[in-house]
């Protein structure tokens, strides 16, 4: 190669050899290379960090990950790049991973206040029940954040389910 010219690694050797694979094929195959702070391996590749994982479902599967579509780990082990342990999966799917492990941060957490026994509470759940009352009776939310005392944006936020999920 003549100097000055620079020659990159194929990404699957590249990817490959941050990989170890010693455990055999069932095994886990954890990323030695970076990671997030949550244990999951990140790799440059095509221009952006993307997650090891998703890159090893890519190589293995000879296309990219489709648009909307998360990878998710049979083995709930973040850095584990081994393929037959990666599945599809959409948002909800990937909650419900997430759930069915217990890590959702609600499980994590279960001593987080919600709702009106919190300090910093404005509403009851009364309130939130007549909001959603009064929305289906087709007033505007700024009246309703008005009558309340409360931004529009908590009252959208109620009203979309962000916020009060556990009111019924």
């Amino acid at each position: 190669m003549p100097a000055g010219v620079y020659q990159r690694t194929p990404l699957a050797e590249r990817f490959w050899s941050k990989v170890d694979r010693s455990g055999g094929p069932d095994a886990c195959w954890p990323w030695t290379g970076a990671k997030q702070p949550k244990g999951y391996g990140r790799l440059w590749n095509r221009g952006r960090v993307d997650g090891a994982h998703r890159v090893a479902w890519e190589l293995a599967n000879g296309e990219p990950v489709p648009e909307g579509r998360h990878v998710l780990h049979h083995c709930d082990n973040p850095p584990c790049c081994n393929p037959a342990h990666l599945f599809l999966g959409d948002y909800d799917a990937n909650m419900q991973d997430c759930a069915s492990k217990g890590r959702l941060k609600q499980q994590r957490c279960p001593e987080v206040v919600r709702g009106e026994r919190n300090a910093n509470a404005r509403l009851t759940e009364a309130d939130v029940r007549e909001i959603r009352r009064l929305q289906r009776q087709g007033v505007s939310r700024p009246a309703i954040a008005r009558r309340f005392d409360v931004t529009r944006e908590c009252v959208y936020s109620i009203l979309k389910g962000k916020t009060w999920r556990h009111v019924a």
